[in-house]
């Protein structure tokens, strides 16, 4: 891991709970381990689910809130939409905000809006370069 994983758990322990510097810790060693390099909310969940947290959910969510900072960088969020013939395109944060606003997602490869959206739409975390790979 090219950062220094003392550094951001010392900022885990600033602000976090015993549970969350745990959760902080090995959550960093799963990423550190580097299998994958695209994960899913529920991989993080599982990875501490032996730490038997009272709060694992919340806990896991302040941990990735501080990897996706921008002092740390070491996940990038995207959003992925599935369509209804199983083939996954990138969103961009602004058009899911446009989307909300309206009502639909419009699909510029398709030329048309769903109004289904938010059913087909899920959040991938990517590892970066510049952090844990």
């Amino acid at each position: 891991m090219k950062m220094n994983k003392g550094r951001v758990i010392g900022v885990m322990e600033s602000f976090g709970s015993t549970e969350d510097v745990s959760c902080c810790a090995r959550l960093l060693d799963y990423i550190e381990a580097g299998t994958k390099r695209i994960y899913y909310y529920s991989d993080f969940v599982d990875a501490v689910s032996e730490l038997h947290l009272s709060e694992r959910m919340q806990n896991g969510q302040r941990s990735l809130n501080l990897f996706k900072s921008k002092r740390f960088a070491l996940l990038r969020q995207e959003y992925r939409y599935l369509d209804d013939d199983g083939v996954v395109y990138d969103v961009e944060v602004e058009d899911l905000q446009a989307a909300y606003e309206d009502g639909s997602l419009y699909l510029d490869w398709r030329n048309v809006a769903d109004p289904d959206f938010a059913s087909k739409v899920y959040i991938v975390f990517i590892a970066c370069s510049g952090g844990a790979l």
